[in-house]
């Protein structure tokens, strides 16, 4: 899990803090959703709602 959770991190570094073209920053959102989906799956922590994107 410790590698799934940096993972999410990296992503979540990506959609938020470095400056992407939007297309990446779409690409990199989707990524975030579908870990966060896979460590919920596999381990029961709840995703959060992250909504449309």
């Amino acid at each position: 899990m410790q590698e799934l959770n940096g993972w999410i991190g990296h992503a979540e570094l990506r959609t938020s803090h470095l400056k992407l073209s939007v297309s990446l920053k779409k690409l990199a959102m989707k990524r975030l959703v579908w870990l966060e989906a896979q460590r919920e799956r596999l381990h029961g922590v709840p995703a959060p709602d992250r909504g449309r994107f």
